[in-house]
């Protein structure tokens, strides 16, 4: 299962337009996509950003709390986008199947879980912009599972990027929050 959440992680980075072309002909479940990839990939800015903590000095249990509230609220972020976007599709008039919406935005997370490794290291956190290629990934995606017209496509496109970037902020903001360790400096 590891080896082939890794394949198509690493399919979707390098090859998006074949890897959306197989995604969009298999037979899939939300809970399967959830279970077989959101769940494995949230687990790198996860471990990642509890290493990086540490690095920083923080406390050794309150980094394990930051890491478990960041890799929760990071798979529920995940699932709330997922119910926004469908709810955006809907609204736009594009028309989908609700398992597209999951895949699309499932697998369009890929470049920020995989960009989450750069918080091992503080001083390099600027490379998680390198999250941003899941705008592009995203992009693709569209155009292959949803087929929108070009009106429609760029609304939708802007509107779930905006969606998404906001789910991340909270995610982080929120995970601060209830930890008390700073997390911001992922954000600037």
């Amino acid at each position: 299962m590891i080896q082939r959440t890794w394949n198509r992680a690493r399919n979707i980075l390098f090859t998006p337009e074949q890897e959306w072309l197989r995604i969009d002909t298999e037979e899939s479940t939300f809970v399967a996509i959830f279970r077989n990839y959101i769940l494995l990939l949230a687990v790198i800015p996860s471990a990642a950003g509890f290493l990086g903590s540490l690095f920083r000095g923080n406390n050794f249990f309150l980094s394990l709390i930051w890491t478990f509230f960041f890799y929760i609220l990071s798979v529920v972020g995940v699932y709330v986008t997922v119910k926004i976007v469908d709810f955006l599709a809907t609204n736009l008039n594009i028309e989908h199947e609700h398992i597209k919406i999951h895949k699309l935005i499932a697998y369009s997370f890929t470049p920020f879980f995989l960009a989450g490794v750069v918080l091992i290291i503080p001083p390099l956190f600027w490379l998680s912009l390198l999250g941003l290629y899941g705008i592009f990934v995203l992009y693709i995606g569209v155009n292959v599972l949803l087929k929108p017209n070009d009106e429609e496509r760029y609304t939708f496109i802007i509107l779930t990027t905006i969606t998404i970037i906001i789910i991340i902020v909270v995610v982080f903001t929120l995970t601060s929050a209830l930890t008390g360790i700073n997390s911001n400096y992922i954000l600037l």
